[in-house]
């Protein structure tokens, strides 16, 4: 499924959805900036090889045992795009059990 964003000289132009999940993650085995740094390298590398997406820490880089992190995606199915949310919550509850999640938001652009 595309979607029509507009119409510029009787050419359409199309975009496809852009999915975003952001997870505000407490790290409580973390004592040191240089562990959290250790573990959310090993977090973001695992979700990229197996995704393929696009991710990042965006806030509390400065806070040991706290993390924001966003994941993004592109997909031209949304129901697909839903599908690999799913996928990408089971694989974080069991690939990092020690990763507790605060808060969790989902969204399409």
């Amino acid at each position: 499924m595309f979607f029509v964003d507009r119409c510029f000289e009787n050419k359409y132009i199309y975009s496809m959805p852009i999915f975003s999940y952001q997870i505000k993650m407490y790290l409580p085995e973390c004592h040191s900036l240089k562990e959290k740094r250790g573990v959310l390298l090993s977090f973001r590398s695992k979700i990229q090889n197996k995704f393929h997406v696009s991710c990042a820490e965006m806030d509390f880089q400065d806070i040991w045992h706290s993390s924001l992190f966003e994941i993004v995606w592109v997909n031209s199915d949304i129901k697909v795009g839903q599908k690999m949310l799913e996928e990408l919550k089971h694989f974080i509850r069991e690939e990092f059990p020690f990763i507790f999640t605060e808060r969790e938001e989902f969204e399409i652009l």
